[in-house]
């Protein structure tokens, strides 16, 4: 059974057991109570990033696919893949659901000889934690 909670909130469990036995009269009851506090969530999620050629041997006009292969205890939420190879930045964006999901872009260089390439892959989880892994190359 799964119960949902915000951090920071209270749940009580209670449990009454009753022992109809004739051996005493009215049987015999016993109640335990466990009160638990649910702990924020600040463990950040996983992130780890690939590129399907060297990062010594991207030229223009490359197709480039970035793969993030991504983990997180309480489930992902939200992937992110930003591109930043003419001036501006590409957003790329992913809606994820599970634990351990793979999201990936393909990318076709538009810079030339000596430019710099900064891949960016985020990662969001169910309680808003982020973590970011970049890539930055030379063409």
């Amino acid at each position: 059974y799964t119960i949902a909670l915000a951090a920071g909130n209270v749940i009580n469990f209670t449990v009454i057991v009753n022992d109809t036995s004739t051996a005493t009269v009215g049987g015999n009851i016993n109640q335990s109570s466990q009160i638990i506090t649910v702990a924020a969530d600040t463990v950040v999620p996983v992130i780890n990033t690939s590129l399907n050629k060297s990062l010594s041997s991207i030229i223009q006009n490359d197709v480039i696919n970035l793969t993030a292969n991504t983990t997180d205890l309480a489930g992902l939420d939200v992937g992110q893949v930003i591109v930043n190879d003419t001036g501006f930045n590409r957003f790329f964006n992913f809606t994820l659901n599970g634990r351990v999901v793979q999201f990936s872009q393909n990318i076709t260089v538009a810079c030339s000889d000596g430019c710099v390439i900064n891949f960016t892959a985020r990662v969001n989880d169910t309680n808003g934690n982020f973590r970011t892994n970049d890539t930055i190359i030379t063409v």
